[in-house]
């Protein structure tokens, strides 16, 4: 595992210098061997190291999930385990789900029941059905190639 870069007034200065040299985020961090999220943190602070502590202290404690309570479940044969309820490991991200379903589109419809008649036909059904999209594929492209040869004027030299 990578070891975290200790972060000075130093560092921030050098980050500073190249970043206004013309470096990029990448750049700087692979010199300072830092990584990119790091150089991001320094320059919202405003390249000054006592704002730059604060919010990452402020960061590390909103990062802290609180410690829940285990309930306890008895299973089947009288033994009894500790679960944890609703757990979420620190740094993860907590996904919220919309409360209301949308309606889906028409293309999703479309390749929904295409899928479901797909899964109902046999082998040598979908092996000709794909050796026929092939071919319309092809044919598409042949006359693109004639379109292209014909060109806007309809094929007629001025």
């Amino acid at each position: 595992m990578k070891e975290r870069a200790i972060i000075t007034p130093v560092l921030i200065r050098q980050v500073q210098l190249m970043l206004a040299g013309g470096a990029t985020g990448k750049e700087a961090a692979e010199i300072t061997g830092t990584s990119e999220g790091t150089i991001s943190r320094i320059k919202k602070a405003g390249f000054d190291y006592d704002t730059f502590v604060k919010n990452t202290e402020a960061r590390r404690k909103t990062a802290e999930v609180p410690e829940k309570k285990p309930e306890q479940l008895e299973l089947q044969g009288g033994v009894d385990y500790q679960v944890q309820v609703n757990e979420q490991l620190a740094g993860q991200m907590k996904m919220d789900l919309p409360e209301e379903k949308t309606e889906m589109s028409d293309t999703v419809k479309m390749m929904r029941f295409l899928a479901g008649r797909l899964d109902t036909m046999e082998k040598s059904q979908v092996e000709e059905l794909g050796y026929v999209i092939e071919r319309l594929g092809r044919i598409c492209d042949y006359l693109g190639q004639i379109l292209r040869v014909i060109g806007p004027e309809g094929g007629r030299k001025a």
